[in-house]
């Protein structure tokens, strides 16, 4: 009796309290006393009960750059968001070792461990790319796709891979389905995913616009954005580092760029910057803000129209190749095209100057043109020389161009870039009689390894490792018979450094590139895609102990070993004739050919990648380079 009289009378004094003390107004607080007139603006304080903020760390995978991702932790723990998202790749994965999984994420959850508000996992296809990933997800942080609501929002985080990969599951689409239900009236939703599969969709329509059978599967995308439609909501992804928003039914997409993940780091007209996504929920929807370490820019920093013009930029100019013969002695000149391509819809502004080198240089030094709208112009580089001259004594020149569009609307834009021009040498491929058996014993090859990497054309990952010849260097061959193309690599290496779980470019290996394509898009290529057969191998003992990783993607037939030695190792490779035949759609002529050796010196170290020619995926790269013809 006693506790119901006391609980009746401290309802009556909270009632009380609440009918004399109203809600204090968006200016309480703010009086300067003795009713001053204050030195401010008449718009009310920005107090929205309703309003929060939160911010998204995006992409930290793909060879992660030490102390990025960090630097987000603290500058975070500084802005003190309400809470941070994630939209996937946290960690390297894409291994199947559960102690070197535990290891990544021990790693990666010490850095959330220092956040002072709550984090937000979701899964990206670095986290889990296979059923061992998965299970080690659950293990650690149970569902795959989750949601909350907070302040009337709903925020739903979806398993872009479920199964791997690039797929939305029909059981995920019924739990969004029973979420959305279930959340009906609240004022907005927020998504969360790591593969942007709208972009894929969008591919698959454009097919099949075209009348052609669609080349990516469903990824189930279609039905969430049914599911969403008669509701607010907005969606953020990863996986491109590359920032870009799109506008669909309405609503608002952003693929995010990078928080420490791999980058050319080109700037915000690329889209590629270290940031985190600043996010203010408002009554009328999120106001978005990307905050760099250098700076702060909005919502706009690159957009669909924008990237279309960059792209443009990026794709306006293709350097022709010089080809002489292999054993020219008396280079006496000659002209290098250069293709021109304008596809925006707006004049392009080319300008640019050759530097000279000791031996050859360009006649006249300077380009000045404007290539009309949605047109191609090609110009000719006249190379001199003083007087003929060894191919080999010939360094190649640099041509920088500055490329820019003036923009009816904003400020001009430009790119600068710089393009390598040189003349390249042909080098035969000799017949073979009899075949090569591929074992790692390189006596088959009598010493005819005839390309020397010495003093390499390009040198990556940690350049200051290499001391020279001595420390990594190699000498290879290619011939061929009827059958196979076979590719010798003879390496030498005062240390072979061999680790377990984990691919040949990370310890001591050998890394083989071909592009079997006709001209030009053979002399043309500069970055990685499925037309360039890629060929990775770690010596072992043994040739059945040769680590090659993706052996399944490899053509039929195709043979590799690569063994330790005294001296550094040996590596064998072969590949079918019929696969570079179908390559160029009848017999096979001219291929192109690159060779790198990873040199890792120290188990805890990283490795240094020697290259025989530039990297055909840097921007050192030039056309044609490593052109071998075979001889009848």
């Amino acid at each position: 009796m006693i506790e119901a009289v006391l609980l009746i009378v401290a309802t009556l004094l909270l009632v009380s309290c609440r009918s004399t003390h109203p809600a204090p107004s968006p200016d309480a607080g703010a009086s300067g006393g003795s009713g001053e007139r204050q030195p401010r603006t008449s718009t009310p304080f920005n107090s929205d009960p309703d309003q929060f903020q939160f911010a998204i760390v995006t992409d930290r995978t793909g060879g992660h750059r030490p102390g990025i991702f960090e630097d987000a932790i603290t500058k975070l723990n500084l802005l003190e968001p309400e809470f941070v998202m994630s939209v996937g790749d946290l960690i390297e994965g894409y291994t199947e070792n559960k102690e070197e999984l535990d290891r990544q994420w021990t790693e990666f959850q010490s850095l959330t461990a220092r956040l002072k508000m709550p984090f937000f996992y979701v899964p990206g296809n670095h986290d889990v790319s296979n059923l061992v990933q998965v299970e080690k997800w659950k293990e650690r942080f149970g569902k795959l796709y989750s949601h909350f609501v907070y302040h009337d929002v709903l925020l739903l985080s979806l398993d872009s891979d479920d199964p791997p990969d690039t797929h939305i599951s029909d059981e995920q689409v019924d739990y969004v389905k029973k979420t959305l239900d279930e959340n009906a009236k609240v004022r907005w939703t927020l998504v969360f995913l790591h593969k942007p599969l709208w972009v894929v969709e969008e591919r698959r329509a454009q097919t099949a616009a075209q009348g052609a059978p669609p080349v990516e599967k469903d990824t189930g995308w279609l039905k969430i954005e049914a599911l969403l439609q008669n509701r607010p909501y907005t969606v953020f992804a990863g996986h491109f580092h590359r920032y870009s928003k799109y506008v669909r039914h309405d609503r608002r997409y952003f693929i995010l760029a990078t928080t420490g993940g791999v980058s050319q780091l080109r700037g915000p007209a690329f889209g590629e910057f270290d940031h985190v996504a600043w996010v203010t929920m408002r009554r009328d929807g999120p106001v978005v803000a990307n905050l760099m370490l250098g700076g702060i820019w909005d919502e706009n920093v690159a957009t669909e129209k924008s990237r279309a013009m960059v792209t443009s930029l990026e794709n306006a100019v293709r350097i022709g190749a010089l080809f002489v013969g292999m054993n020219e002695n008396a280079f006496g000149g000659g002209k290098v095209p250069i293709k021109l391509t304008n596809d925006a819809d707006v004049p392009l502004r080319v300008a640019g100057h050759v530097r000279e080198s000791a031996a050859m240089w360009a006649d006249p030094s300077t380009i000045e043109t404007t290539i009309a709208p949605n047109s191609v112009q090609e110009v000719a580089l006249k190379l001199v020389v003083a007087s003929p001259v060894k191919v080999a004594a010939l360094s190649p020149l640099t041509l920088d161009l500055l490329l820019s569009y003036d923009l009816p609307e904003g400020p001009k834009l430009a790119v600068p870039s710089a393009h390598t021009v040189a003349v390249e040498p042909i080098a035969p491929i000799p017949r073979r009689t009899a075949p090569i058996t591929v074992d790692g014993n390189l006596e088959d090859w009598n010493k005819n390894l005839p390309f020397s990497c010495l003093r390499p054309r390009q040198i990556l990952g940690d350049v200051d490792a290499w001391q020279g010849p001595e420390d990594a260097s190699f000498r290879f061959g290619v011939q061929y018979d009827d059958k196979k193309l076979y590719i010798a690599v003879e390496t030498t290496d005062e240390r072979l450094v061999a680790l377990v779980d984990k691919p040949p470019w990370r310890e001591d290996g050998v890394e083989i590139r071909l592009d079997g394509r006709p001209d030009p898009e053979r002399s043309q290529a500069r970055q990685d895609d499925d037309k360039i057969l890629f060929i990775a191998a770690a010596p072992g003992d043994t040739a059945e102990l040769t680590a090659v990783p993706d052996r399944e993607k490899l053509p039929a037939g195709t043979e590799i070993a690569s063994v330790k030695k005294k001296w550094g190792h040996a590596t064998e490779v072969a590949i079918p004739i019929a696969y570079l035949d179908r390559m160029q759609g009848g017999s096979w002529t001219r291929i192109r050919i690159n060779v790198a050796v990873d040199d890792l010196d120290e188990p805890s170290g990283r490795p240094t990648q020697i290259w025989w020619r530039p990297d055909w995926r840097t921007e050192q790269s030039y056309a044609g380079s490593g052109t071998f013809e075979r001889k009848r």
